[in-house]
């Protein structure tokens, strides 16, 4: 609902509207001003200072003390001290097969919101304060704009005159109102004010003798305000509602302008049946003339929500009233009487000594001041005609009157279902709950009164949050704890099974109701949960381990919230607990934070980048040194190998010059052998040179091998071995 409407009416049927109206409010006034007046009495004669003495009272004491010990504010400030301590909380349920539980936690979600925006704690505080005075209170519930932005929200406000300001018809019987087919809320405008308001709308039009002095118009003329009223009135209307085939009940109006879409998307109509509902609309007057209106609402019912103490109808009659009227005769009884008994006793300083002028000669000084320097004795002179100086007493105390006093102090607590009775120290807790018990019954009338007009109220949201919150948009929700978190509602997502487009948390769908109950405030509650978790802890002491947040979110400490959020967030890291949505969002960076981390990812990226290429680099120049190490081993044994070949080739060869050298000495000795032999046989003479070549030679083939060759060969040996160790 983006815009607050003002519907199209002719000048002709406003002014019928007027009329009705006007004689509306007459008759519900005429009705109900006698039990308003007193209820305005009651609250003054506890709040007000000095309204408790009436004027002929006052009178009749003239000068003397009209005490006020106003046990009535006392009474009244207990309860109200004790509803501040307690909560009022509402539950909502599913009510039919298309009500999700995830809706129902939204529009929950979503009542808790709106009472922390409205700050409606104030308003029914306010209405609580008011009920128990005067047995009267009422707030309203309306549809504005946010502050920045076009999308509308709902908020609860306080009614602070609601005796003078707020009127329902008279045939409306239920305890809220919530069956009222009219109502009025009524505001007092200065002249300034009002022209600023409505500057189309001349005071003059109104401002005239003749309709001030009209009986139906007397009331919108005070204390020279221009009283300006919103008048809600519930209009039957005739509307069609279909059923799709995808399971919705949608109202024809919504949907028809998209029909032919939603056909091509495979959804059609299945059934459709007119329903006769009821809708609201305001206008906007004065006693004069409509100002504006009619203005469509998103309620179906009149969103001022009346709250009452101890009521009840005889015949067309409402009777109703606080805690405050059946005390005060005797508070009065109880003033009347502390003021007489406090007379009485400021009068007993002022019992005089009876003397004779003869007994007072001379101490005139000692008897007037004797109030003053209170000395032990008093000197007198003695006169025998007179007896001995004297009082003759002060004014004697009431008995009746201090035991009348006694007794519309009882009176007074009783009046107000405020009983009390003096309870041993003793005694058992059973009895301390008991007595409290007691105590408190008389002020449950209240306690009951209120919640009942709380629940009324979060049925006054549900019904008009579809409209108000009709389009898709993000709202924040706050959960029990009172940590928040945002939703998205009528979103329109795909459903990867089916492929079709659904909507999630459709707040239109579905049928849902409230329960409300009352306990202890917040505040009240976590002092009690950090008590039983720290007993549950000295039997268990996994607790605290696991539940060290709930622990600490429970002290009453100005550093505990702080405290709480530093240790969620251990545990989240650790894996102890799952984060809020609140969390998330929470631990999201900011713009500037992930500008920062970008960089340093890229920072990082390019880094691990580089010392990947340097790694590359480096694996490479390792290969290739490998590949060139093996390459040149390979050479080298190559080298080796054909070094080693060549030297067992010169060693062989070097063997076999040496066998052949051996071979050429023994034939050459064999010859020489024969040469000598020969000439023995032969008879010739052996020469000296012939002997000298045999014995040399043989001195040669006796020999192994040459040094120069055995020295050689060993060298050679000597390369071969260290080649076969390099290989």
């Amino acid at each position: 609902m983006s815009e607050i409407k003002e519907d199209k009416m002719s000048d002709d049927k406003k002014r019928d509207v007027h009329i009705k109206a006007i004689r509306r409010f007459h008759e519900t006034f005429t009705a109900d001003e006698d039990q308003r007046e007193l209820a305005a009495l009651d609250l003054r004669f506890a709040q007000v200072e000095g309204a408790q003495w009436d004027e002929w009272s006052r009178r009749n004491r003239q000068d003397l003390p009209t005490y006020e010990i106003n046990h009535v504010a006392s009474a009244v400030a207990q309860v109200t001290g004790a509803y501040k301590e307690n909560q009022i909380s509402t539950k909502v349920r599913g009510a039919n097969s298309g009500a999700t539980k995830d809706v129902a936690d939204t529009f929950e979600g979503l009542l808790r919101t709106i009472e922390s925006r409205s700050n409606a704690k104030d308003a029914y505080d306010t209405a609580h304060f008011l009920l128990v005075n005067t047995g009267f209170a009422a707030w309203q519930v309306s549809n504005q704009f946010e502050d920045n932005g076009f999308d509308q929200e709902l908020v609860i406000t306080p009614i602070t005159s609601p005796l003078t300001s707020v009127w329902w018809d008279n045939g409306a019987r239920a305890p809220n109102k919530q069956d009222a087919n009219w109502a009025f809320l009524v505001r007092g405008f200065t002249k300034e004010a009002y022209e600023e308001n409505w500057p189309d709308k001349p005071i003059n039009s109104f401002d005239n003798g003749s309709l001030r002095n009209n009986e139906f118009n007397q009331h919108w003329f005070k204390n020279d305000l221009i009283q300006v009223a919103d008048y809600y009135v519930k209009e039957p209307v005739k509307r069609t509602l279909i059923r799709l085939s995808d399971g919705r009940d949608v109202w024809l109006d919504k949907v028809e302008p998209v029909l032919d879409e939603l056909a091509q998307k495979g959804i059609i109509e299945r059934k459709r049946r007119v329903v006769n509902t009821k809708k609201v609309v305001k206008y906007i007057m004065n006693g004069s003339e409509i100002l504006s209106g009619p203005h469509p609402t998103p309620f179906k019912t009149i969103p001022l929500v009346a709250v009452y103490g101890e009521n009840h109808y005889e015949e067309d009659n409402h009777y109703f009233r606080g805690m405050v009227r059946m005390a005060k005769d005797a508070q009065r009884i109880y003033n009347w009487n502390i003021s007489t008994n406090v007379e009485t006793m400021a009068k007993a300083p002022q019992d005089p000594y009876w003397v004779t002028p003869k007994q007072l000669k001379g101490h005139e000084d000692d008897y007037s001041r004797m109030a003053i320097d209170n000395d032990p004795y008093m000197l007198y002179n003695p006169d025998p005609e007179a007896p001995v100086p004297a009082r003759t007493g002060s004014p004697s105390f009431n008995q009746a009157s201090a035991a009348v006093q006694q007794q519309s102090a009882a009176d007074i607590q009783i009046t107000t279902g405020r009983p009390t009775r003096d309870i041993p120290s003793n005694v058992g807790q059973e009895i301390l709950l008991a007595a409290k018990k007691q105590v408190d019954a008389g002020s449950q009338v209240f306690v009951s009164a209120m919640t009942r007009a709380v629940q009324y109220t979060a049925e006054l949201l549900i019904q008009a949050a579809p409209v108000v919150y009709d389009q898709q948009r993000q709202i924040r929700i706050t959960n029990a704890d009172g940590t928040t978190e945002f939703v998205a509602i009528n979103e329109t997502v795909m459903d990867n099974q089916t492929g079709e487009e659904v909507i999630v948390n459709d707040l239109s769908q579905g049928r849902y109701d409230v329960a409300s109950s009352t306990g202890p405030a917040f505040e009240t509650a976590r002092t009690a949960t950090a008590n039983a978790l720290a007993a549950m802890a000295q039997f268990d002491a996994s607790i605290i381990e696991t539940s060290r947040d709930l622990m600490v979110k429970s002290i009453d400490s100005p550093v505990a919230d702080e405290v709480h959020k530093r240790i969620r967030k251990a545990m989240i890291q650790q894996g102890t607990v799952e984060p809020t949505d609140e969390e998330l969002e929470e631990m999201q960076p900011t713009p500037e934070e992930q500008e920062a981390q970008q960089r340093q990812v890229e920072f990082e990226q390019k880094q691990l980048q580089l010392q990947m290429e340097a790694q590359e680099a480096n694996n490479a120049f390792v290969k290739e040194s490998a590949r060139k190490a093996a390459a040149d081993a390979d050479k080298a044994n190559a080298e080796v190998v054909a070094t080693f070949t060549k030297t067992e080739k010169t060693i062989a060869d070097t063997e076999a010059v040496n066998a052949k050298t051996i071979d050429q000495r023994a034939k050459t000795q064999e010859t020489l052998t024969k040469v000598v032999s020969d000439k023995i046989e032969k008879g010739l003479p052996v020469t000296e040179s012939n002997l000298e070549a045999l014995e040399s030679n043989a001195d040669l083939l006796n020999a192994d091998i040459d040094e120069d060759i055995q020295t050689k060969i060993e060298q050679e040996q000597q390369i071969l071995n260290n080649q076969q160790s390099e290989i």
